[in-house]
């Protein structure tokens, strides 16, 4: 770890947004939280990604997200915050993956808040819950493209936010309903996210 900290002291400032992003991104999946003091660097990524969030695309803007959400990170409400606003104009342009990534995040980060840091940023949960209401659309148009991991991720979202999305889970219903889904070939797993 202390090599790691050399190496992102030395050479970071060569990393542009993508990079940024890439990195972020692949720490989350491994694991690795600022949180632990063996990673201060991941504090100076968060504070980087602030700074460079306003150009984010649209999967650039999920993938930070969902790379918040999976690292539970104290003090990144400001980024959150920030990643949603640039994400809202966006959201149209999401494909299915990219939207089912930005609902479980949304959803996963509203879940971990503690009402101790949501009183510090209270505009990051108004966000999250305002553009979770802006996605029901969105993803309601995409649900004949989205597979099964798609579709139990987005309806899982609105279950933890405890959300009544009906621009989503209408077209689902119709969906599922219609015969062009088999429901016996959903894993049990999906359907079991789709209907809770």
């Amino acid at each position: 770890p202390t090599q790691l900290t050399a190496i992102f002291a030395k050479h970071s400032r060569r990393m542009d947004r993508q990079h940024l992003v890439a990195l972020s991104h692949r720490c989350s999946k491994l694991g690795m939280c600022a949180n632990n003091d063996d990673i201060p660097w991941l504090e100076e990524l968060t504070v980087r990604l602030e700074l460079c969030a306003k150009a984010f695309s649209a999967r650039e803007a999920v993938s930070v997200l969902w790379s918040l959400a999976k690292r539970q990170q104290a003090g990144t409400g400001q980024l959150a915050f920030r990643v949603i606003e640039v994400l809202q104009p966006q959201i149209r342009a999401c494909n299915p993956q990219e939207l089912s990534n930005a609902a479980w995040a949304l959803a996963s980060l509203e879940a971990s808040v503690s009402s101790s840091e949501e009183h510090v940023e209270p505009r990051t949960g108004n966000s999250k819950r305002r553009l979770l209401l802006l996605m029901g659309s969105a993803c309601g148009a995409a649900v004949r493209r989205m597979e099964s991991q798609h579709l139990a991720n987005v309806s899982w979202a609105y279950g933890v936010v405890r959300m009544q999305q009906e621009e989503w889970f209408s077209p689902l219903a119709d969906e599922l309903l219609s015969g062009n889904r088999q429901l016996l070939q959903l894993p049990p797993r999906h359907l079991a996210n789709i209907l809770w």
